[in-house]
């Protein structure tokens, strides 16, 4: 990896705990929801996601200092920023979870490594875990943000 690209890299958790204070918790939180409907739109009409109804994940994000917590209610997906019970917590750095969503390592690698935290309902851990192994973020992201998405998974694993 270029010097440069390690430099902006390194940079990418600081730029975005800055970030969070840029927007209002409550507008950030119904674009997310919006977001994520959006994207799972197919998995939610499936009830692939189903696991999550009446039930709070809780993903943490350690070096951004961001938690989100995601739960199925009748409307869809609903995420808040606010602190709240979690059935299940996952946690673990930017770097990681991008390593995962590109599928460049697997959720079971990075924790028996001890690089992602997984908490709380055992079971309901097993279902997100799963769901995330199968996740096409191909057939989900416009292509030019598959192509960056991909292109960063690249550079981390340099």
């Amino acid at each position: 990896m270029q010097p440069i690209e390690s430099w902006i890299i390194a940079q990418v958790p600081r730029m975005a705990r800055a970030g969070q204070w840029l927007m209002p918790k409550p507008l950030a939180a119904k674009l997310l929801s919006q977001l994520f409907n959006h994207l799972f739109a197919d998995e939610l009409q499936a009830g692939e996601l189903d696991f999550l109804a009446d039930r709070c994940l809780q993903i943490e994000v350690d070096d951004w200092q961001l938690a989100l917590y995601i739960s199925l209610q009748q409307q869809g997906l609903l995420v808040s920023l606010y602190p709240r019970l979690a059935d299940v917590s996952m946690g673990c750095d930017w770097q990681s979870f991008c390593l995962m969503i590109n599928q460049r390592v697997d959720p079971d690698t990075l924790f028996f490594n001890r690089r992602l935290r997984l908490t709380g309902d055992t079971e309901l851990g097993l279902y997100v875990k799963n769901f995330l192994d199968g996740l096409d973020l191909e057939r989900k992201l416009p292509k030019p943000l598959f192509s960056a998405s991909q292109q960063l998974a690249d550079r981390l694993q340099s």
